[in-house]
């Protein structure tokens, strides 16, 4: 499990007690699991948020996925998450606290906040709040800073230029920074509110 996560640039680990019932028929089977993650760990690799002391509860019935869990950022901070993720109804909470979510290249942001996942078959919403406490940005490690692909396309007389057609998540924000200080960029008291769907 742990080689597959990797391949994706996640990280994982700890120790999993795990069980499983299968009963009733063959044309009718039930099927119920729990599992219990103990001193475990998670990274992802592309902003290296690191997740220590991992301890997870999880009970599969009625083809319903219920979560309750918490753990430790490695470099302080805590987060939580409870709730059920099934194809009718899911809702899932989760809540993290001074936790530092990137660290790379000198490049850090530590954020409060709480996000909802909720919603059945048809439609399902993120929304939530995230307060970012402290981060700070070198100006030399933005996209644009370094070199870029440039898409273009020729034209003949008379030809008309259609745009590629875009599909996916609409999202508004709200932004406010109450400090910008250095060479770098450091923000701090910053606030974005959002939902998606």
């Amino acid at each position: 499990m742990r080689s597959l996560a990797l391949a994706y640039g996640h990280d994982i680990g700890g120790v999993i007690d795990a069980s499983a019932d299968l009963t009733g028929t063959l044309t009718t089977p039930a099927f119920s699991a729990e599992a219990k993650l103990t001193d475990g760990i998670y990274e992802f690799g592309a902003t290296s948020l690191r997740l220590v002391n991992l301890n997870l509860d999880t009970d599969y019935v009625d083809q319903a996925l219920t979560l309750r869990g918490r753990g430790k950022g490695a470099d302080g901070g805590t987060v939580s998450v409870s709730g059920t993720l099934s194809a009718d109804d899911t809702k899932l909470t989760t809540d993290f606290a001074d936790l530092l979510v990137y660290n790379r290249d000198g490049d850090s942001l530590r954020v409060d906040g709480k996000v909802n996942l909720a919603g059945g078959a048809d439609k399902r919403t993120v929304s939530g709040n995230v307060d970012v406490r402290s981060a700070r940005f070198n100006l030399d490690n933005l996209p644009s800073s370094k070199a870029q692909a440039i898409d273009v396309r020729w034209k003949e007389d008379g030809d008309e230029v259609t745009a590629k057609a875009h599909s996916g998540i609409h999202s508004r924000w709200i932004c406010r920074s109450q400090r910008i200080a250095g060479s770098s960029l450091m923000v701090a008291d910053w606030k974005a509110n959002g939902e998606q769907t």
